[in-house]
């Protein structure tokens, strides 16, 4: 049997212990890392639930999109959704999650953008019923003119011949002026409101009352003017002017007409020569030194 030294015995004891130490150390730190990879896991479960419910919150909103509610829309991306965008960044969460949000931004934008166009157009529309207005009650108001001033000339049969005036048919608003712009296409000319597509401006003038009437040869004067007050020119870098309550304005187009009745309803084309601005457009008539009629037409 073999002998065992003191001195060997220590050495021994010695290497078991440091065995043993290391084992317990090994334990504990796998024990340590294991429990803080839990908490991460359960840590990135939590936030990814919370996302998932905040998206579903998104799209419920999406869900019900239309004009009526986008406002709810507009107010979620300014506050909620800059928070929800900066949680995912920091996650680094999936690609299709951040794919969505590219599309709710997207359609935030059409939103915003659905929203302007549908402004404008409200705005145009209720600048066409005040326009439409007026004119239905200037229309009344000539029609009933002229039915008292037809039983006038039925009651009396000796009226002048020279009753009818320029300045008469003018005071009684017997003379109605409309205008409009006109585009070019294949199918012929139709009006249109788009700059780009004005081909030329219409000026139409019509009389009320069925009325027997010659005045001989006029000369009608046309002031166009523009959003900002400037006149049309007849001719491109000329001044061409007619007389007007003692002074010399411009006029934008000239017309000499048969001033009869059987000319009328009559219409004076005017050719742009300059280039046309987006707004109001204002339409002055004028015969024998008086403004016989004036409407407006718009250009976008």
């Amino acid at each position: 049997m073999r002998k065992i030294y003191p001195k060997t015995t220590s050495w021994i004891i010695y290497g078991a212990t440091l065995v043993l130490v290391a084992s317990m150390f090994a334990v504990a730190y796998s024990y340590k890392k294991s429990a803080y990879w839990e908490k991460r896991y359960l840590e990135k479960e939590k936030k990814e639930k919370q996302y998932s419910q905040e998206f579903d919150a998104l799209n419920l909103i999406l869900s019900n999109y239309n004009l009526e509610n986008s406002w709810l829309i507009r107010d979620y991306f300014s506050v909620d959704s800059m928070l929800l965008t900066q949680r995912i960044l920091n996650a680094d969460l999936n690609n299709s999650l951040l794919e969505s949000l590219n599309k709710y931004n997207r359609l935030l934008e059409q939103n915003r953008d659905l929203l302007s166009q549908v402004g404008f157009y409200e705005q145009k529309v209720s600048d066409l019923l005040e326009e439409l207005q007026l004119t239905k009650n200037q229309l009344q108001e000539s029609m009933i003119l002229a039915e008292q001033l037809q039983k006038l000339l039925d009651e009396n049969n000796e009226v002048q011949g020279d009753l009818f005036t320029v300045e008469f048919m003018s005071s009684y608003k017997l003379i109605n002026t409309s205008s409009t712009a006109i585009a070019k296409t294949r199918k012929g000319f139709v009006p249109t409101k788009k700059i780009k597509q004005t081909d030329h401006i219409n000026i139409s003038i019509a009389t009320v009352g069925d009325f027997n009437f010659n005045l001989g040869h006029k000369a009608l004067y046309v002031r166009i003017a523009d959003p900002q007050g400037n006149i049309l020119p007849f001719v491109k870098d000329e001044v061409d002017l007619f007389r007007f309550e003692g002074e010399e304005i411009l006029f934008s187009e000239k017309e000499m007409v048969s001033f009869t009745n059987k000319s009328f309803p009559l219409q004076i084309i005017y050719h742009p020569v300059t280039e046309l601005l987006p707004g109001v457009y204002w339409v002055y008539v004028f015969c024998d030194g008086i403004k016989i009629g004036e409407a407006s037409f718009d250009l976008y």
